[in-house]
């Protein structure tokens, strides 16, 4: 179960639930249902101060991050923008919560494999829960339009060509399963690792990890 934003506006930070709580880092949080959840539009209105049409426009956007002090070009596209946003102000706001948090309703550039929503297609049906400033899963219905599923991958490919990223093929093998017929689904990714983090009181990852990548390469701070 899940509340609204409207019904937890502001999150308890001091409250203690006997045995439905997690001790985290030095904090301890609530695990009992219902949790608070914001849509991407409300969090962004809530802790940044910008509307949904605002959120959702280049140049917008671009303004409020530089007036946020964020480096901002003529080059600066909307996704670096929502980015810095997003890592520098959204989640770490959502880690002063003490519940799990939901985050849903992501703009549809940030669900590529993702269908829009019904009712207002410049979003798509993805959610993510975040609890101790841990991004705990990924989910969303699948998009099961090949059409359009192509139409995103060649714009993501463009995308990145004009950022001069790596260039790779377009995904044949999904758009043809797509065209065979996939039923409606969704499904939710888990991350294991961030769950062993919480249990363990672990504050870095690498403390959870087989083979870290500081073990394995030559990596910088």
């Amino acid at each position: 179960r899940m509340r609204s934003w409207s019904d937890s506006n502001t999150p308890a930070m001091s409250k203690l639930y006997g045995e439905h709580t997690l001790s985290y880092q030095g904090k301890t949080f609530n695990l009992q249902a219902p949790y608070p959840r914001l849509s991407v539009a409300e969090a962004f209105q809530t802790f940044v101060g910008v509307n949904t049409d605002e959120l959702l426009d280049h140049q917008s956007l671009l303004k409020v991050a530089q007036e946020k002090g964020y480096q901002v070009t003529a080059e600066t596209t909307w996704e670096e923008a929502y980015d810095q946003l997003m890592l520098n102000v959204i989640e770490p706001a959502l880690a002063r919560f003490d519940q799990p948090v939901f985050l849903y309703d992501y703009p549809a550039s940030q669900a590529a494999l993702s269908k829009r929503k019904t009712s207002d297609p410049r979003f798509a049906e993805r959610f993510e829960v975040y609890l101790g400033g841990l991004e705990l899963g990924n989910a969303f219905s699948e998009l099961t339009d090949a059409a359009e599923q192509e139409a995103r991958f060649r714009e993501e490919l463009a995308l990145r060509a004009k950022l001069g990223k790596t260039k790779y093929d377009l995904d044949e093998d999904y758009l043809a399963a797509l065209r065979a017929g996939l039923p409606p689904t969704g499904g939710i990714a888990v991350g294991v690792d961030r769950l062993v983090m919480l249990f363990a009181n672990a504050s870095s990852i690498e403390e959870t990890l087989f083979f870290p990548a500081s073990e394995l390469f030559i990596t910088e701070n």
